[in-house]
């Protein structure tokens, strides 16, 4: 199981939602390949749900400084960056999306389906770690075709809230690929 760290917060008039996750001894190429087309879907869900895309930005880094950065502003995905190895390695991921339109939810929820789908090739599951400006107490994951777990943990105290979800790895997917 992974942890993907997420941060969604409104600035301006755009909301902006980040995750952050590692996955273990993986093929880079594979990564990059199932992370490009999400954040193709990306695009495309902002095009069909009338949402502008400020941008949406992507790295995949490795031992070290080496890194991939991929990002689209709605068109084609570029990608710029290091080479990758052949090999497997740890894959350190990060995307952050900037939408204008709609809601911080509807961001916080696109990056967590983006997420999942990139883990879920590599039979993965997914633990949601959220830290948000915003209080929510109930999330419409409709960007699965299978039933999840939710845990949800709420510190009223102070004003950010704390979600766990953890998410099955299918997703549609085969494992090990």
């Amino acid at each position: 199981m992974i942890t993907v760290n997420l941060n969604a917060r409104d600035h301006e008039e755009a909301h902006v939602a980040s995750a952050s996750f590692t996955l273990p001894g993986v093929s880079l190429a594979r990564v990059e390949e199932v992370l490009s087309g999400q954040l193709a879907v990306t695009a495309k869900w902002a095009e069909e749900t009338e949402k502008l895309i400020g941008h949406v930005k992507a790295y995949l880094r490795w031992g070290g400084e080496e890194a991939r950065m991929l990002s689209t502003t709605g068109l084609a995905v570029e990608h710029k960056g290091s080479d990758l190895p052949e090999g497997p390695a740890d894959a350190e991921v990060g995307v952050t999306v900037i939408v204008f339109g709609g809601d911080l939810e509807e961001a916080e929820d696109r990056l967590e389906g983006l997420a999942s789908a990139v883990a879920g090739p590599f039979g993965e599951w997914c633990t949601f770690l959220h830290e948000c400006e915003h209080e929510h107490h109930h999330h419409d994951h409709e960007h699965h075709d299978h039933d999840h777990e939710h845990h949800h943990h709420h510190d009223h105290g102070q004003e950010e809230a704390c979600h766990r979800h953890d998410h099955d790895p299918s997703c549609g997917h085969e494992k090990g690929r």
